[in-house]
């Protein structure tokens, strides 16, 4: 008799779609398991900048379900997995339409119109750099600075330095405030955003944010929104923070009832004990990390300490780029070094290390340094010529470039007139 006919196979599955996001591993080995849990078996690894494309997550996004590209899937630890983010639609252009300049006057009027007797609006001083805006026009060229300062300067006092915008940017900002903007392009392409406070130029006094409940709650802001509500001149992001299991008060509509990681006072006030890296300030304006100097009056902490004494701390983690905030002390202990790095903008700026953080505030003459809060946090912020919140850096939230996230506390520093 005849056989049977073979049967027909069992076509393979669907594969499970994806969501669209894609991940690189940030662990030397990271387990691949059979579910959302150290419990479950393992199933694969994936070893350090593998990539790897989102499937599922769990319901706080601690764990994601992945797909490896030989189509093995599973789940790992959300923590070690740095997101991919697509490049910005609107990269900055390497060549502007009008020339950038430099100062060559020791000081030089900004004025309304291109006219000498127009009413000034501002100042320039020696070797900073500038944008034109215009087409210049009877021997003015019409200049814009980085917080917003808009007028017209002596092409006298301008020199020619081209249309590609200089890898150092430099501008005084502020009486005794210098802001650099530094572009980077290897190992990778990064931008350094920092403001060089000199303590002894002007009077300037520091805070940070309060808390709004006697437990050390407060609710979220931006770095621009804490800016423009406290008054100061420049603020840069705090400290990391958590969502209260039990919150006790509540918040206007849009902000979430935070409470920071570590240590925390404000004008005077400790709100918050938990021991961590720590910038202290005493009610004189001295700045010191890691230990105070006399009693606290303002302190807000970190990421960890990278930088003591003049040296690197040596067992940092290696880790991968990423957006980064960081705050730097002279060895005088009168100059202050605000600085944020943009990251995870492929193509525009991908982030540094905690070692690279260290070597940049170094390159800035830091003595002592601490990494703050980081990624999608970092911002920094001052106050434009026009009063208004100014943001420097372009950081990034919900992979959005150039949305700022709304923090638990902040670092803002006034200057007294």
């Amino acid at each position: 008799p005849e056989p049977d006919p073979e049967p027909e196979p069992e076509p393979d599955p669907e594969p499970e779609p994806g969501t669209g996001r894609m991940y690189r591993c940030t662990a030397s080995s990271l387990r691949i398991r059979k579910g959302p849990s150290t419990a479950y078996e393992v199933i694969g690894s994936l070893n350090l900048n593998e990539v790897v494309e989102e499937i599922a997550a769990n319901a706080d996004r601690t764990w994601l379900k992945i797909r490896r590209q030989d189509d093995l899937d599973g789940w790992c630890a959300a923590q070690y997995l740095l997101e991919i983010v697509t490049p910005p639609e609107d990269p900055e252009p390497p060549e502007s339409e009008f020339p950038w300049y430099q100062v060559t006057a020791s000081s030089l009027m900004v004025r309304s119109a291109p006219s000498a007797s127009a009413g000034v609006v501002g100042n320039l001083i020696k070797d900073d750099t500038v944008l034109s805006i215009s087409a210049a026009q009877s021997g003015w060229a019409q200049i814009k600075r980085a917080d917003g300062l808009t007028g017209w300067c002596s092409l006298s006092f301008l020199k020619d330095i081209g249309k590609v915008q200089p890898s150092t940017v430099r501008q005084r900002i502020f009486n005794g405030v210098m802001y650099f903007r530094k572009t980077v392009t290897a190992p990778r392409p990064y931008i350094v955003h920092t403001l060089a406070i000199s303590l002894n130029a002007a009077k300037f006094y520091q805070i940070v944010t309060p808390a709004s409940n006697p437990e050390g709650t407060m609710c979220s802001r931006t770095v621009s929104r804490f800016l423009s509500e406290f008054g100061v001149h420049m603020a840069i992001n705090g400290d990391g923070f958590t969502y209260p299991a039990a919150p006790e008060g509540t918040c206007p509509a849009g902000s979430d009832l935070l409470k920071p990681n570590g240590y925390a006072a404000s004008r005077g006030t400790i709100y918050n004990t938990v021991p961590r890296d720590t910038l202290y300030i005493n009610s004189s304006g001295e700045f010191t990390v890691g230990k105070p100097k006399g009693k606290v009056y303002n302190a807000v902490s970190g990421d960890r300490i990278v930088l003591t004494g003049g040296k690197k701390v040596t067992d940092l983690a290696v880790g991968v780029p990423a957006p980064r905030t960081a705050v730097g002390i002279t060895k005088n202990g009168l100059g202050i070094i605000l600085m944020v790095v943009d990251g995870r903008q492929p193509g525009y700026s991908e982030g540094v290390t905690l070692h690279e953080v260290a070597d940049l505030l170094v390159s800035f003459g830091a003595h002592d340094g601490i990494n703050m809060d980081g990624g999608g946090s970092s911002a920094l912020v001052v106050r434009g010529a026009d009063g208004s919140a100014v943001l420097l850096n372009r950081p990034i939230e919900d992979n959005v470039p150039g949305k700022e996230r709304a923090v638990a506390n902040h670092l803002g520093i006034f200057i007294k007139n």
